[in-house]
């Protein structure tokens, strides 16, 4: 069984599906996780200088960790995605990313959760990738 986790942000997928990823790994399953929002690595004070290697860090640590596989996203942390283009680029992205993994279950935010409002734009964005595949930019508003 493949699982897909898609976040906002880098602790996301982590926080709101900890227990379930944890289950999954254990049985064997495939488990990816999607930060839409990481861009906002290079802002973090941790890794000023040097994100590529926190960038890197972060996705083999996901990996010896929990072995889980853990796709960054370059879009800016701590940033509302409102602007139209942008919404378009990241759907098209989950979507590519769906098509190509097809998911048995794909865990993603509540599209009506508004603290940060990244969740919920990313929710919306996730729930249009997995219902329509990335064939209906129109659905987009």
């Amino acid at each position: 069984m493949i699982i897909l986790v898609i976040g906002a942000h880098r602790d996301d997928c982590e926080i709101g599906a900890g227990g379930l990823i944890a289950k999954a790994v254990r049985k064997e399953h495939q488990v990816i996780l999607v930060t839409v929002c990481a861009g906002g690595i290079d802002d973090w004070c941790v890794s000023k200088g040097r994100e590529k290697e926190y960038r890197e860090w972060t996705i083999r640590k996901a990996k010896e960790m929990m072995s889980v596989e853990k796709i960054l996203l370059p879009y800016g942390d701590k940033n509302v995605i409102t602007d139209m283009e942008t919404r378009k680029e990241v759907y098209k992205k989950l979507s590519e990313i769906i098509l190509e993994i097809r998911p048995d279950i794909t865990l993603f935010h509540n599209r009506f959760e508004t603290m940060p409002a990244d969740h919920g734009i990313v929710g919306e964005l996730a729930e249009y990738a997995v219902v329509f595949g990335g064939y209906y930019e129109s659905e987009i508003n």
